[in-house]
């Protein structure tokens, strides 16, 4: 049995458990994944499907608990960070969602008798397990990105906070008022861009334009729906895109306007330094318009492997990047302080 992949797999479902909103319903696909569905104009599950959705959610977490003897330290650590993120953020908000349903005493049960276990883990003394990556590691990381289950948004954050910042970035590039991305500088010979999120349109293709600079690796700061919200003036480069083209592609699924969690931004900290590291290719980071998760990321690796510091790292950035954004200044100090234990 391969252990590593069965927990890599399982992130997903934690993952995706993490970015649960309010009044959102859930279902275990024929893939095994948990997929969210937020409609609660009526009742998505009868009795029979909620007692199903118990037995699942109840079966994944044993499953959970069987791997454990198995991982070494430093994936029970990533583990107990992927439970921790959805514990504190979606599942909550799972509960809730069915706390007036037959199964909701069950659920609690299952979720709370898992946290148990994690808890008792979690005193394991490692603070960043992605720097214990190896390469298979990175590669499963990889694959799964392939799998995220994207999210059901409201009408609101779809046309408002995701398109309406899209096309205001597109419309701002072809008035040259900012670039669509910029080189923010070379480590090692890598050449590490920032920039917007990659797109095809009746005058661009990104993935074409990366090719010609030589970009060989791709980190992306989305939520799952962005990158596959494909309309009819613009559309995403698809995840699946990237690797018909020899690119190498990461995917941090991080929420817009809400606070990062400081595990998943090491992550991507670990990812830009293993490409540079390893496989010395060209790196493009992006989020939406790339203002701000992006640049937080990058931000992190700077002070994390350059020596900088998080109060002059946002000047730095800014000189070559002018329309970025400094709003997680309090969250880089943490990390900087986080590094220091």
């Amino acid at each position: 049995m391969n252990y590593d992949y069965y927990l890599f797999d399982s992130l997903i479902n934690l993952d995706t458990f993490s970015r649960l909103e309010s009044k959102t319903d859930i279902y275990k696909s024929d893939q095994g994944y948990f997929v969210p569905i937020k409609c609660r104009i009526f009742n998505f599950h009868t009795p029979l499907t909620l007692e199903v959705l118990d037995h699942d959610i109840h079966n994944y977490f044993n499953f959970l608990k069987t791997l454990i003897p198995q991982l070494s330290d430093y994936k029970i650590k990533l583990l107990c960070q992927y439970f921790t993120l959805a514990y504190n953020n979606g599942l909550i908000n799972l509960l809730n969602t069915y706390k007036s349903t037959l199964i909701y005493d069950s659920l609690y049960q299952s979720i709370h008798d898992f946290k148990t276990v994690m808890d008792e883990n979690d005193k394991i003394d490692i603070i960043c397990p992605a720097e214990h990556f190896t390469n298979d590691d990175w590669h499963y990381m990889m694959a799964i990105c392939h799998k995220l289950q994207y999210e059901s948004t409201s009408l609101y954050k779809y046309y408002l906070q995701y398109s309406g910042t899209l096309i205001y970035n597109q419309v701002a590039t072809q008035l040259h008022l900012y670039h669509w991305y910029d080189l923010i500088t070379s480590i090692n010979d890598v050449n590490i861009y920032l920039g917007a999120m990659p797109v095809t349109t009746f005058i661009k293709n990104d993935l074409m334009d990366f090719k010609k600079i030589n970009i060989g690796a791709v980190l992306s700061v989305v939520e799952c729906f962005e990158n596959h919200s494909c309309g009819l003036i613009t559309s995403p480069i698809l995840p699946h895109e990237w690797n018909q083209h020899d690119i190498l592609y990461f995917q941090l699924p991080i929420c817009d306007f809400q606070n990062i969690p400081l595990d998943k931004i090491d992550i991507g900290v670990e990812y830009i330094k293993w490409i540079i590291t390893h496989h010395r290719r060209d790196i493009y980071i992006s989020c939406r318009v790339g203002k701000q998760r992006s640049t937080l990321v990058l931000m992190a690796f700077l002070i994390k492997y350059q020596n900088k510091t998080a109060d002059d790292i946002f000047d730095f950035i800014k000189l070559q990047r002018p329309q970025v954004k400094n709003d997680h200044v309090n969250l880089l100090r943490q990390y900087e302080a986080l590094l220091k234990k």
